[in-house]
């Protein structure tokens, strides 16, 4: 989070008039032509060794793919490592964005220490697509947008967007390998839990999941019945009634609410919202779903003093992981909180776990 995001919440805590919704992220256009790199004055990170494909509207044309799911159309990132080669499948690794990011956000900002290792064969070459998961609505005046979780909600059904029509589009065009050992998706807060949750799912197409500080227990509850505390109560939530109930404070004084996070996924009025909410949790999936040993790696990160306590669900969700034989990594920053420096600090982590992980499949068969 950034200074921004708090003033906008301070902001909000002195009137009433913003809402806030916080967390913490194929039908196609026929006349749409891949672009040619990023603009170098708005989007592109410098020099790089591989190619950026815009599909936006950020750099002078629209180049976005149009969303039949959605009904709107989609920007969409695509990176081509230093060494892509057409004739040959290629690794892809699927990147979901947090809350209040968009789609070019680690293109600028994580993207070059990426490539740069590429380019020196420190890490595996890979295509890496970036979906959108920027709410389709628009933000009304002094409003933050909700937040999506890349989830099909009351919102849209932003997963199928992914999956049905993402996924086949850059599938066809890029020549992805269609092994699931050559699927890797990962993502930060918001698109850490979405990145979780969709390689759960569809873990006969993904082999591998990656979350920076994602919410990876929508039901934590602590002993009080409250989401901060670092005590479990040992039960998942079965119940949503609280709305005011807090699930994060900024800063250790601004309060973010349940019904600002949940209200614009789920209807908290509806009896059935705890199972709907269960059906969509990472940690209720490895049990609903039966997640077998060996069917998905996982790697896990967090800060220990996130301010949304992402790192008291983190931990249920790997202890959950570990009970059913699955193989996770769990990483802790000591002193990391819900913050670009915290994830910057556990990067190189995640890419030594992305680097390991495809060194190994590669000897598989």
């Amino acid at each position: 989070m950034g200074y921004s995001m708090l003033l906008a919440l301070v902001f909000r805590a002195r009137s009433r008039c913003l809402t806030l919704a916080c967390l913490v992220a194929v039908a196609l256009l026929p006349a749409v032509s891949l672009a040619g790199p990023l603009s170098p004055a708005n989007r592109q990170p410098g020099s790089l060794h591989g190619q950026l494909i815009d599909l936006s509207d950020e750099n002078g044309q629209d180049n976005r793919i149009w969303s039949d799911v959605l009904g709107a159309p989609r920007s969409l990132i695509v990176y081509l490592p230093p060494d892509y080669d057409p004739a040959v499948p290629q690794r892809v690794m699927f990147w979901f964005h947090a809350y209040l990011q968009d789609t070019g956000w680690f293109a600028k900002n994580l993207l070059p220490e990426m490539d740069a290792q590429m380019a020196s064969g420190e890490l595996p070459g890979m295509v890496i697509v970036f979906p959108d998961g920027s709410p389709v609505s628009k933000r009304r005046r002094l409003s933050l947008p909700a937040v999506t979780l890349f989830m099909n909600s009351e919102q849209g059904e932003y997963e199928t967007h992914v999956m049905e029509e993402v996924w086949p589009l850059v599938h066809e065009r890029y020549n992805l390998s269609d092994r699931k050992e050559d699927h890797l998706f990962a993502g930060a807060s918001m698109g850490g839990n979405a990145a979780v949750r969709m390689a759960i799912r569809f873990r006969d197409r993904i082999g591998a999941a990656l979350s920076i500080f994602g919410a990876l227990d929508l039901r934590y509850q602590d002993i009080c019945g409250g989401f901060l505390g670092n005590i479990p109560r040992g039960m998942p939530r079965a119940n949503f009634d609280r709305p005011r109930l807090p699930v994060a404070r900024l800063a250790g004084v601004v309060p973010i609410r349940l019904r600002q996070f949940a209200e614009p996924l789920f209807d908290l009025n509806d009896p059935t919202v705890a199972d709907q909410i269960a059906s969509e949790n990472p940690r209720d999936m490895l049990e609903d779903l039966g997640v077998q040993p060996g069917e998905l790696k996982l790697f896990v990160s967090y800060g220990r003093f996130d301010e949304y306590n992402f790192d008291a669900q983190g931990r249920g969700f790997v202890q959950t992981a570990i009970a059913r034989g699955l193989e996770v990594e769990e990483v802790v920053d000591k002193w990391g909180s819900h913050t670009k420096r915290t994830a910057n600090r556990l990067f190189p982590a995640a890419l030594d776990f992305i680097d390991r992980y495809w060194s190994e499949s590669s000897d598989q068969p």
